[in-house]
């Protein structure tokens, strides 16, 4: 980075001395090239995983395309010296971002990550803290050594919730749980760029109860920063949780476990998935692309980068509100959010009104399930884009970074409760140094029964980060990553352009009669 600075000096003084938009363009270009070959890989050399060149080698990756974008809104691209430099940029940015790829694996001595250097634990979003403790819950949780992240409204901080933290404390396992706050319905549900407000003050509280019933706060609660959802899957999620609920107690209200069907739900083959070229599901009949492309179009109409960054810092204000009355913030994050970081913008965070990387979060746990994409990748593909993206938070983020994968199901529908599976994904993210994990969620595991459901702990448990990945597969994973880095620096702003226009739904209609 003293390259970097001093450089940067150089071309300050340059564009002191001169007026010419294309000679200026030209100098930073070049000092952009000679940074880029500063930092390029040499033969047997590749950042090392854990310290602090590789942070800064990812940093200096995201300045040159940030500066490089800068230039190109300057002078026509077009421009055959300016064309020029800006292949060779590229060329050299190409290789930094394989380097990227390439780091060192942590694992390379052979030694495996021991238990008690990792952590993971269970979401659960349709459950409610009656059920955590009729199931037993805690004593599972106890004798796994495993967390839990529990969905709660502001109504289930009550004194139920309060029986709760004190059957933790005696287990000794009040530093396993993790309240998840959500807003009512009516209010958002999720915090975002639109709740924040009304989020913050149901934080404040959610504190002030603790505080009046002398409940110590947990080390962390859950911010799961998400979009705006349609109100109709509100009342599908809620319809699904009463549903839910009831498949654990009999017609009299007492507790017990619901069976599942006859198929062993523990193979590791998926008899369920289709046949090359047979439709996974049928086809929905009437949808209105149109109405879609209108949603669209208003999300991305909605963009506006003040707002953005006034959100930003209020929830900056609600970390640092957190921090003093002595709790953390872990907020969830999609993981195309952090591809932001490549070229220095927040396109992607703002078009799903999640500031996730303008935000001093005390830890960022990246959704990365496996279920949306089990028709696209096999598993193995899906594993290998689990190790790369890790790799990256890991280096970006450190300690503070956290991995959730599932999804385990939703409602009485089963997807992925194979624990073999989850434990090729556990080794996977642990061989980069990622060690706080998770999986979504834990009442579908429940649903197993109490001999299936050890199991799928006893083996999630056994996961020690022995992971080789394949070069090919990895080279897979890098062209998925790099056609999502593709969305965000090219299509991404050609969108916006348009949207802002004006004439988007006009060139929508315009090219669905020429299609159709």
């Amino acid at each position: 980075m003293q390259i970097f600075s001093r450089w940067v000096l150089v071309v300050s003084i340059h564009n002191f001395a001169t007026t010419s938009t294309t000679n200026r363009v030209h100098v930073t270009l070049a000092v952009l090239l000679v940074l880029a070959r500063s930092h390029a890989p040499h033969p047997g050399r590749f950042p090392p995983a854990r310290s602090r060149d590789a942070c800064n080698h990812v940093r200096t990756v995201a300045y040159i395309s940030r500066w490089t974008n800068e230039c190109l809104k300057l002078v026509d691209p077009f421009n055959h010296s300016v064309h020029r430099l800006l292949s060779r940029v590229d060329a050299m940015l190409f290789l930094l971002r394989e380097d990227s790829y390439t780091m060192v694996d942590p694992l390379k001595d052979g030694k495996s990550v021991p238990r008690t250097a990792w952590q993971w634990g269970f979401s659960c979003e349709f459950l409610k803290v009656q059920d955590i403790l009729d199931l037993g819950v805690p004593e599972l949780m106890a004798e796994y050594d495993f967390g839990l992240f529990l969905k709660m409204y502001e109504e289930d901080f009550d004194d139920t919730y309060e029986t709760l933290c004190h059957r933790l404390k005696e287990l000794g396992i009040h530093d396993h749980f993790y309240p998840w706050p959500c807003l009512a319905v009516e209010k958002g549900y999720y915090p975002n760029i639109n709740t924040v407000e009304a989020f913050t003050a149901l934080m404040k509280r959610i504190m002030h109860w603790y505080t009046a019933r002398g409940v110590p706060l947990p080390d962390y609660f859950l911010v799961d920063l998400e979009p705006d959802i349609d109100p109709a899957r509100f009342e599908e999620a809620e319809r699904l949780r009463a549903e839910n609920r009831l498949l654990f107690r009999d017609d009299d209200g007492n507790i017990t476990v619901p069976e599942v069907d006859g198929k062993d739900v523990l193979a590791k083959g998926r008899e369920d998935k289709p046949r090359n070229g047979q439709a996974t599901r049928e086809n929905k009949e009437g949808t209105d692309w149109m109405k879609l492309a209108g949603k669209l179009i208003d999300s991305i109409d909605e963009m506006d980068d003040a707002r953005f960054m006034e959100a930003s810092r209020k929830f900056q204000d609600l970390v640092d509100m957190m921090h003093e009355r002595g709790t953390k913030a872990l907020c969830v994050a999609l993981p195309l959010t952090f591809d932001d970081l490549k070229d220095g913008k927040h396109l992607l965070q703002d078009f799903f009104t999640t500031p996730i990387h303008t935000v001093e979060w005390d830890m960022i746990n990246y959704m990365i399930f496996t279920t949306p994409t089990r028709n696209l990748f096999d598993h193995d593909d899906y594993v290998h884009l689990c190790y790369s993206y890790c790799k990256s938070w890991h280096e970006m983020h450190g300690d503070r970074a956290s991995v959730c994968f599932g999804i385990t199901g939703f409602g009485r529908k089963l997807a992925q409760i194979d624990p073999g599976l989850y434990l090729e994904e556990f080794n996977a993210a642990l061989a980069t140094g990622v060690t706080k994990l998770g999986i979504f969620a834990l009442e579908n595991i429940l649903m197993l029964g109490e001999a299936k459901c050890r199991k799928f702990l006893e083996t999630v448990n056994a996961a020690d980060g022995s992971f080789t990945p394949d070069p090919e597969k990895l080279e897979f994973a890098r062209l998925v990553r790099d056609f999502w880095e593709g969305v965000d620096a090219f299509i991404a702003p050609l969108l916006i352009r348009i949207v802002k226009s004006g004439r988007a739904m006009e060139i929508i209609q315009k090219l669905a009669k020429g299609l159709f």
